[in-house]
């Protein structure tokens, strides 16, 4: 007996014709179909993937709300004949989702083929957020949540032909209005040098700040974040050298339920908080001067508490 005969006898599968990948939008259509009652394990199944999602042990299913399906155009097959695009698959009214990432290849052929080349799974009760930003593909993760606090961290991917790999995660949008002064931020991609080395990306951190009282506006703070990696195949890194907030400012600032001292608020925001001691409302003033009375004695407050009692007129 051949060879190759021994082995489909003793292994019956190999015998077997291997099923093509279909497409996401032929997936999207047929979820679209029958979207109520539609069998997502066997889906998982078929494509090669796990069919329980990662935020939980139960089976991913379309069950008791119906799922929903679209797809993310990445880089379309214009002029290469090769595309890659993210089937975004959701249930429990999109609270849970999977992201599935597909290369197709040959697609201005008869004969295009799919494959899956990675996933990821997400989930958050106020409606999983995921979408092709200036940077890239990214999705944002609920950090934590709470009676008047929320934080997000946005994690940014690459797609090639063989892999979906996270590569940065950074600062997406967060508030904390249970302190005074009360606080709220989000993260804003500005710049990617692709001619350094190292590859730097370049985002900008905006926070503002608020009375917690009465609700008017104080100051903000915008400083730009720089991250690096020397290879495409590695992850980017915070790169200190090139960024305007430390690593330990940012997880003070940019989160919330932080005990934050103010003489940290006072060191932090020394050129908003002269600017507004010197030209800022009467309420703002005011907001301020009380700030410092409960503030302990340092070189900043001093120069504050003289900036105040100067009279703009003079």
């Amino acid at each position: 007996m051949k060879f190759a005969a021994l082995l489909l006898a003793v292994f019956p599968a190999l015998a077997q014709t291997q099923v093509p990948v279909p497409s996401p939008f032929a997936i999207r259509e047929e979820i679209l179909a029958d979207y109520e009652t539609y069998e997502m394990p066997a889906l998982m199944h078929r494509l090669g993937l796990p069919g329980t999602h990662a935020s939980h042990t139960r089976a991913f299913t379309c069950a008791p709300l119906g799922c929903s399906a679209s797809v993310i155009p990445l880089r379309e097959a214009v002029i290469s004949r090769d595309a890659s695009y993210i089937l975004e698959l959701c249930a429990q009214s999109g609270s849970t989702c999977r992201l599935i990432a597909f290369y197709g290849a040959d697609l201005h052929t008869p004969n295009p083929t799919w494959r899956v080349v990675g996933f990821q799974d997400a989930e958050d009760r106020y409606g999983v957020r995921a979408a092709l930003e200036d940077f890239g593909f990214a999705i944002d993760r609920l950090y934590g949540s709470g009676s008047g606090v929320v934080s997000y961290h946005r994690e940014w991917f690459t797609i090639t032909e063989s892999a979906f790999r996270s590569q940065l995660n950074t600062v997406s949008y967060g508030r904390d209005m249970n302190v005074n002064p009360m606080r709220s931020w989000r993260g804003q991609f500005i710049a990617a040098d692709g001619q350094s080395k190292p590859l730097t990306v370049t985002f900008l951190y905006f926070i503002e700040f608020k009375d917690r009282e009465s609700g008017i506006k104080l100051f903000d703070e915008r400083r730009l974040v720089a991250f690096s990696r020397e290879s495409p195949d590695t992850r980017f890194q915070f790169d200190a050298a090139r960024s305007e907030l430390s690593t330990e400012e940012i997880d003070t600032f940019f989160e919330f339920d932080n005990a934050i001292a103010h003489d940290e608020i006072l060191s932090f925001a020394r050129a908003s908080l002269l600017s507004l001691a010197r030209s800022g409302t009467t309420a703002q003033k005011q907001w301020l001067t009380n700030y410092l009375a409960a503030a302990p004695a340092s070189a900043i407050k001093s120069e504050l508490t003289r900036a105040l009692a100067q009279d703009p007129a003079k």
